[in-house]
């Protein structure tokens, strides 16, 4: 397969999840030794509650017995050609960029991410005597914010230089919303009800039977690496004595006032200079950008839900969610254990950031996304750390719910593909390999020989995956999808929510209406 420099459900997602961060676990090891809420559950394709995000195996099963049913085809060595963002714009997953493992990788290189990747691509060019051609952009540069504009250029220009595109989930969606992509209903070969493709995402993005962006495990690494989690310091929680997470979890005594309870008793001030710095110990840290409002997913907030035919509407403020806000501005804030990082910096970073506080082991707990662990400073941590969900708003939270952040890929194809029959083959044997190929690999030798030291890890993930949330809000960044951010950057609370969304809602109900509309006027 190449690589392009210039022009030319859902519990197998949950394995490749697993997969991910064991391997990055691994390397950690070696290093060392050489959706739902009862408000607005997820629904699956019937409209019931939605339990296993689409499938009914199990983390690891081996799918190489679940067929695609695809008939044998051979493409005389076509390319098939997919667009997508030259890595992401955050300088810390400069040196693992998850976005940029996503599609193609030009040889392998001894990397189990990058080779199964390579070997994956390969088995379906070889299956049906076509090129798997990645097309990053910028070609030179990283700059995802263009990708979308491009590919809008290219389409409304006729230029016929792509045949699917996967990048940054709310960018590609508002171009969706002008027409410029073909419904992956209508696309011959596509099965969603295989269990590659993660559904309840599809549910969120179809509306009124047509779903132009969709998400399967072709780009594992660009959607797990935005799911929202928790991590925590294994050497920390045995020197303060306290209980393990893992416990609380299981007996759903996981919450926000637990975790506010547990930060106020580990502030040490290290030096005893008296200064909040780097050099102390805290409970828990955090940024207020886009780690802030995934806790409003966790706690069961949610910017749209949908009426009885599957239409999305406005509903974001309830006391409730104010309440839920007060809590988090509490951790964030009121809290002498937390280090948070926003417009009003709770301890001196000295131009750092929460993440790199973390990885000198003097935090606790940490916000973060799982992306982030594929960064050398989390692949060489000096001390073991677990995983946990984001904590529930209470105990009669039905379930612990994550966030996959906005920044998530999704998939499309452009109006002008002249090979739909060829687009769904390939788009479907790349997703059934990528279960067949990379989740057997990762699973059998990182995650059963050098992960299961840490069993709890894994079930943690199981319940991080059991409860995947999808918002149409935050897909199409209906104004107040990011109010916990907005609010939390400047260091307010649940006392400004309901002017906040007041001041606000129109403006909210008229995008999502006009949506509606651009929908409406599709043909």
């Amino acid at each position: 397969m190449k690589k392009m420099r210039k022009k030319t459900k859902t519990t197998a997602f949950l394995a490749v999840l697993l997969l991910v961060i064991s391997v990055i676990l691994f390397s950690c090891a070696q290093d060392k030794n050489t959706g739902s809420d009862t408000d607005n559950p997820p629904v699956d394709k019937d409209g019931d509650n939605a339990g296993d995000n689409g499938s009914d195996s199990e983390p690891g099963q081996d799918n190489n017995e679940i067929s695609d049913e695809l008939e044998p085809a051979d493409y005389n060595g076509a390319d098939f050609r997919i667009l997508y963002r030259n890595g992401c714009s955050r300088g810390n997953w400069a040196e693992y960029d998850v976005h940029k493992i996503e599609i193609a990788t030009e040889a392998e290189n001894g990397d189990i991410i990058n080779d199964s990747l390579y070997k994956r691509n390969k088995i379906v060019e070889d299956r049906f005597n076509v090129n798997i051609v990645g097309i990053p952009y910028p070609f030179s540069s990283t700059g995802e914010e263009q990708v979308a504009a491009y590919a809008k250029k290219c389409i409304l220009g006729g230029a016929d230089d792509f045949d699917m595109v996967v990048s940054w989930s709310t960018q590609i969606a508002n171009i969706a919303a002008e027409g410029l992509f073909i419904d992956w209903n209508t696309i011959p070969n596509i099965n969603t009800s295989k269990p590659w493709w993660i559904t309840d995402a599809m549910n969120a993005f179809t509306i009124k039977g047509r779903t132009y962006l969709a998400m399967n495990d072709i780009i594992f690494s660009g959607v797990v690496g935005e799911a929202s989690f928790i991590m925590f310091n294994k050497d920390l929680l045995a020197s303060f004595g306290l209980e393990s997470p893992y416990i609380m979890v299981e007996e759903n005594k996981w919450t926000i006032d637990v975790l506010d309870s547990i930060v106020k008793e580990c502030y040490v001030d290290t030096n005893g200079d008296g200064i909040r710095d780097m050099n102390n110990t805290y409970g828990f840290t955090s940024d207020a950008w886009g780690s802030a409002y995934a806790w409003m997913w966790a706690g069961g907030a949610h910017v749209t839900a949908k009426d009885a035919d599957g239409l999305p509407y406005y509903d974001l403020y309830s006391e409730r969610n104010s309440n839920l806000l007060d809590k988090v501005y509490n951790l964030f804030y009121n809290n002498v254990g937390s280090a948070i990082r926003s417009n009003k910096d709770t301890i001196k970073f000295g131009g750092e950031n929460q993440a790199y506080l973390f990885s000198l082991g003097n935090t606790l707990f940490l916000s973060e996304r799982v992306g982030i662990l594929c960064t050398p400073d989390y692949r060489n941590a000096p001390f073991d750390f677990g995983i946990i969900p984001m904590p529930k708003y209470d105990e009669n939270q039905e379930k612990y719910l994550t966030m996959i952040n906005e920044h998530a890929s999704v998939m499309a194809v452009p109006k002008f593909n002249g090979n739909l029959e060829m687009t769904g083959k390939i788009v479907e044997a790349l997703a059934a390999e990528s279960d067949k190929t990379l989740v057997p690999a990762y699973y059998e030798v990182a995650l059963k020989t050098k992960y299961s030291r840490d069993e709890e890890s894994v079930r943690m993930l199981d319940l991080i995956f059991d409860g995947v949330v999808y918002d149409f809000g935050l897909l199409y960044a209906i104004p107040t999808f990011d109010i916990y951010q907005t609010l939390l950057l400047a260091g307010k609370g649940g006392d400004t929510f309901a002017s906040t969304v007041e001041k606000n809602q129109a403006k909210a109900e008229k995008k999502l209406q006009d949506i509606l509309d651009l929908y409406d006027e599709i043909e």
